[in-house]
């Protein structure tokens, strides 16, 4: 049968109003906890890590981070609630929360409540409390004493410390770090991984024994005997048999506390499908999964592990129903399963990946928003090796989940192509009327050709999902680094008609480029823009470079690495190189207000002489204030970039 056959069939899909499957009691329950929940940080990480870190001192980076990895994976609180279907969090409670000191330390915390109204301290039951609306926060003093304690040690010991230890000699005459800067972020920070998609697929194909057994494999062979790079493969190999020790403990550590769990159950039925499901726990801490159940988990556990290594941000989930279906598809044949119990175990996995949100600084919740966790999830689109649509009831079931729960994260991408059934664009649609701005619509007939015009294989770029702010990317074998280091372009495009010194902090840039009344021509302005830009972006470049050099010392990801196509066949990390696919990018932003700001240069003051560049200048530089006519007529008759018109677009 067809996967349209079975999609017509499902009872799950029912035509008309009543479009939407019923909602089950735990799964309401859970929903309504993460819609009105309280972020509970705890210090188990942080004290792990800290404690490896100064016990191991002196280790390798590659070392000292798998180790410290491993060591919370195997000891870290494997809590569970009676209303849960899919295990794992990253916290020591539901909706908890870890720190990660090694990163960048834990200053934020202190700062905000040593400064900011939002917080609040009970002294009867030592608890901090904020109160940023629709953010609630309990952190007991307990955790912010230890914190405190350690705080000068990661001062010292952090990446952004190690960072800006040393630095080129002119970094910091041409960066700078602070608000409306050309340059951002901070340049000499590391450039943040995330921004991709894992290895997902390739854990659920082969389990987590796969690589250790690869990786021990290694070691082994190489007894007494390393060669040319191989005491670099060497680390690699020791650090993913770590955290793939780290990954099995954890989840048999769950598998236990779900069977204490089971022991409280007085209803027989319920008992009896939380020691099963213990048991399933067991196998796939080594083993791939054989059910749906087991490839939803698995992929969550190994999600979890990810986020526990390194909290990427922007993180892609992948293409779930191209992953999960065939197991579905398997059990649905054989009756092992219902389409009932599918649609639950797909809202858990959903409402599961809500609650990785640890929250942060009051900044970073204005900026972002409350809840936002950057995770993203890709469905639809093609089969990789055939190229045909390859939507199956999965993707139904994803958008469903979304629909009936009304979730806004994560970011869904349901990827289009001109065979996409109409009942997909139809229940899509439909879901969007509900939502608002998911699914994000993503066309295929585009988006392939693209990826192979940038170096991936056809098969692979029929493979492509999407990750945090919308960048296709390849899945589970690209490193792509794509929100590495910026230029603000329009920002940039101020300064250079300011003589290099930007009006919103005064800060005087390593280039002079002269002041917009100097330039005699409309070919000197577009000259000092040039040069201008090709100063700032050689730099960003070179930071970039700089910053991928640290990285491959001081930020290996040996969870990241072992699933990751290439990695574990060359025995190099990820950050030094290791994946299939490599690249490496920031981004320059406000292209379209510089051409909108060269524009209006030319045609007020070069073409129709409006007004001279003086007046230009004086009108910029007041933000407008006093040259109301000016800002309108420029808004109103000058041409626009993005409307087609060659005198803006040129």
């Amino acid at each position: 049968m067809s996967d349209q056959s079975v999609i017509d069939n499902m009872t799950i899909f029912p035509e008309g109003t009543d479009r939407y499957a019923p909602i089950t009691p735990r799964v309401l329950r859970m929903r309504e906890l993460i819609r009105n929940r309280v972020i509970k940080p705890d210090a188990e990480r942080f004290s792990t890590v800290t404690r490896v870190w100064k016990e191991n001192k002196n280790y390798p980076p590659i070392i000292k981070r798998a180790l410290a990895n491993s060591e919370h994976l195997k000891t870290m609180t494997t809590h569970v609630e009676d209303f849960e279907i899919i295990f794992g969090g990253l916290g020591a409670a539901f909706g908890g929360a870890p720190y990660w000191p090694e990163l960048g330390g834990t200053n934020w915390i202190f700062f905000e409540i040593e400064h900011s109204k939002i917080w609040s301290y009970d002294e009867e039951n030592d608890m901090y409390h904020r109160l940023l609306v629709d953010e609630k926060m309990e952190v007991p003093g307990e955790v912010i004493r230890t914190l405190k304690a350690d705080k000068p040690f990661w001062d010292e010991e952090c990446d952004v410390a190690k960072a800006n230890a040393f630095r080129p000699d002119w970094a910091d005459k041409i960066c700078c770090s602070d608000e409306a800067t050309i340059m951002g972020p901070p340049p000499l920070d590391f450039c943040t991984e995330g921004h991709l998609v894992a290895g997902y697929n390739n854990v659920i194909k082969n389990g987590i024994k796969y690589y250790h057994d690869w990786a021990q494999g290694w070691i082994d062979d190489h007894f007494g005997y390393l060669m040319g790079d191989d005491s670099d493969k060497y680390m690699f190999y020791y650090s993913v048999v770590l955290v793939t020790e780290g990954i099995t403990a954890m989840i048999k550590h769950y598998a236990d506390a779900v069977r204490e769990k089971a022991a409280t159950f007085e209803d027989a039925d319920l008992k009896a499908e939380w020691l099963d499901k213990a048991e399933r726990l067991d196998y796939i801490s080594e083993y791939p999964p054989r059910t749906f159940w087991e490839a939803v988990q698995i992929h969550f556990f190994y999600h979890e592990a990810v986020l526990l290594e390194a909290y990427h941000p922007a993180l892609g989930i992948g293409r779930l129903d191209q992953y999960w279906w065939p197991f579905l598809e398997k059990e649905l044949a054989e009756g092992t399963i219902t389409e009932a119990q599918a649609q639950e175990i797909v809202d858990g996995f959903m409402l599961k990946l809500n609650t990785n949100y640890p929250g942060g600084s009051e900044g970073i919740a204005q900026a972002i928003g409350i809840g936002n966790t950057g995770q993203h999830i890709t469905i639809g689109g093609v089969d990789p090796k055939t190229g045909e649509d390859a939507t199956n009831p999965v993707t139904y079931m994803l958008l469903q989940t979304i629909g009936r729960l009304l979730l806004h994260d994560p970011a869904t991408s349901l990827r289009i192509n001109k065979n996409t059934p109409a009942k997909l664009w139809e229940e899509a649609l439909e879901m969007t009327k509900r939502v608002g701005g998911l699914p994000l619509f993503q066309n295929d007939e585009v988006l392939i050709p693209a990826m192979v015009q940038a170096g991936y294989e056809l098969e692979d770029a029929r493979d492509y999902g999407f990750i945090g702010c919308q960048e296709a990317v390849g899945c589970g074998n690209d490193m792509p680094y794509c929100n590495s280091h910026n230029i603000r372009a329009s920002v940039l495009m101020t300064c250079v008609v300011n003589n290099g010194i930007n009006p919103m902090n005064g800060k005087a840039g390593y280039m002079r480029s002269g002041y917009l009344y100097e330039m005699e021509s409309f070919e000197d302005v577009k000259e000092a823009y040039r040069k201008q830009l090709k100063l700032h972006q050689d730099a960003m470049v070179s930071m970039m470079n700089w910053g991928e050099a640290l990285n491959y010392w001081y930020r290996p990801h040996a969870v990241l690495s072992f699933a990751m196509i290439g990695c574990m066949e060359s025995g190099t990390d990820c950050t030094r190189g290791g994946a299939k696919y490599n690249s490496y990018g920031g981004s320059n932003h406000g292209f379209a207000t510089v051409a909108d700001s060269l524009t209006s240069i030319k045609w007020a003051c070069f073409d129709k002489k409006i007004c001279t560049t003086r007046e230009m200048y004086d009108a910029v530089m007041a933000n407008w204030e006093g040259y109301e006519d000016l800002r309108q007529t420029l808004l109103n008759d000058c041409p626009h970039y993005g409307n087609d018109d060659p005198y803006a677009d040129e």
